[in-house]
């Protein structure tokens, strides 16, 4: 089974956009997955056509195409967040990725908010080619059986599982192997992301030096037919030239932990 391995711009975050890119290129991924820069998002619902328009360019220009979004989905309303969320879609369209990914809400008010705009942009994105996906993020998707739960809630067919077996670790000490083949049927993408420490430990930590089970993970998802897409989130190291260092090891590391199970990597 062939999937597609990218990199979020997290570790570059205080680097630039275009240092995101070069490092990633030069590391050897492919895939560019927009997420957190200073002192903003990359990529929001407050973005204009032209913001979107100039990343693109610095990212395809460096070789690379888009892999999973990360969204901000707004919970004053219902309408307010889907109008939001559903920007971000046509971004997304822009751009060429088929999936974006929230991270729930949490202030338990504001659940149901957070189902009932996914509900709506969901079937939304649907008819653009789009998969929306909830990751483990505290709150809502606190543990796996809460992911499963606000899956459930929202119950759409274009609504599935970013899977994010640091987070478990890091929100509440879950062995991301607990429950991973009840939630591996859903999952459509996964953020790569290690931790130290356990509970509120450290997640910069660049994946396969940490305690999460990637050969583990990795083969409960492609037992359960996941073909990603998989995006690292987080890498150690603090200068450019360090998180370059680290990005160049994770790609090394899970293309060979990849191979082992039987994903060939591209």
């Amino acid at each position: 089974m062939e999937i597609t391995l990218g990199c979020f711009t997290r570790p570059w975050k205080d680097y630039g956009v275009e240092a995101a890119a070069a490092g990633m290129r030069a590391a050897g991924f492919n895939y560019f997955g927009p997420m957190g820069m200073s002192p903003t998002r990359l990529i929001d619902h407050n973005s204009t056509p032209e913001d979107v328009a100039a990343i693109e360019r610095v990212v395809k220009g460096a070789g690379l195409k888009f892999s999973i979004m990360m969204a901000i989905c707004p919970l004053t309303s219902v309408e307010e967040g889907v109008a939001a969320v559903n920007r971000q879609i046509d971004y997304a369209e822009q751009l060429g990725t088929r999936h974006v990914m929230t991270g729930g809400a949490s202030n338990p008010d504001q659940y149901e908010t957070y189902y009932a705009i996914m509900r709506e942009s969901s079937e939304y994105a649907l008819h653009k080619g789009i998969t929306i996906m909830l990751k483990p993020h505290g709150g809502l998707s606190n543990t796996t059986r809460d992911t499963i739960e606000s899956w459930k809630k929202v119950n759409h067919q274009n609504f599935k599982i970013c899977y994010d077996a640091g987070n478990l670790l890091y929100y509440v000490g879950e062995d991301p192997l607990a429950h991973i083949h009840e939630i591996a049927p859903i999952v459509s993408g996964m953020c790569i992301k290690d931790e130290l420490g356990g509970m509120q430990g450290d997640v910069m930590v660049t994946p396969g030096d940490g305690l999460v089970d990637f050969p583990a993970v990795f083969g409960a998802l492609k037992d359960a037919g996941c073909a990603g897409p998989f995006v690292v989130e987080c890498l150690s190291g603090e200068s450019l030239d360090e998180i370059n260092h680290e990005a160049v090891r994770a790609r090394q590391f899970l293309e060979e932990t990849f191979a082992a199970v039987g994903y060939t990597v591209d």
